[in-house]
């Protein structure tokens, strides 16, 4: 491939990534004076994905265009989201440290009614980041020995929300589980911001 602007031409030797620059116009320069852009080539880079929740539902309901907090910690965790009519809400690739994040004019309360839809042995670490412990609460009424999250393996943070009334099977713990043995991480932002 050749190409030619003004008093720079420039020769792209495709098999072998060069790029050789030489000037054509005036005198000559010699060849330890000519500019040479070596390229080469990148591995496959993609950001993670961010999911923006824009419901305070605790539900998996296709078609309605919303996207869930359990619907995104799934998509999450599966890799793919489950509900096509809320594909506006992703952006990037899922793969690790993906951001469930929720809409800016999201406030209330996310009550979890139904512990079969609990998120239990999670794998793939995410970053759950809400608008504020004073904005938004997840909130447990499904009765006793019942987390919001059981992490198996993954780097997982929280923050920015109030998460409230969970508790773990004999009263073991709150709302995040970490059994052992397992190789997960857990941070949590008690601030909030």
């Amino acid at each position: 491939m050749f190409f030619s602007h003004g008093l720079l031409e420039c020769a792209y030797y495709a098999n072998f990534g060069v790029a050789a620059f030489t000037y054509t116009h005036g005198d000559a320069l010699p060849m330890s004076n000519r500019p040479v852009l070596n390229l080469e080539r990148l591995e496959g880079r993609e950001t993670p994905a961010t999911l923006t929740v824009n419901s305070l539902a605790w539900n998996q309901t296709a078609g309605d265009g919303k996207l869930t907090l359990l619907e995104a910690i799934l998509a999450v965790e599966n890799g793919v989201l489950g509900d096509a009519s809320a594909a506006s809400q992703v952006v990037g690739a899922f793969g690790t440290s993906d951001l469930v994040q929720f809409d800016a004019s999201l406030s209330g309360t996310i009550v979890v009614t139904d512990k079969t839809l609990s998120l239990t042995n999670l794998t793939k670490g995410f970053e759950l980041r809400g608008p504020g412990a004073s904005v938004l609460t997840i909130q447990n009424q499904t009765g006793n020995n019942a987390r919001f999250l059981t992490l198996d393996k993954g780097d997982f943070t929280v923050s920015g929300l109030t998460i409230t009334d969970f508790v773990g099977a004999g009263g073991d713990g709150g709302a995040i589980g970490l059994p052992g043995p397992n190789t997960a991480n857990l941070i949590v932002d008690r601030d909030g911001s």
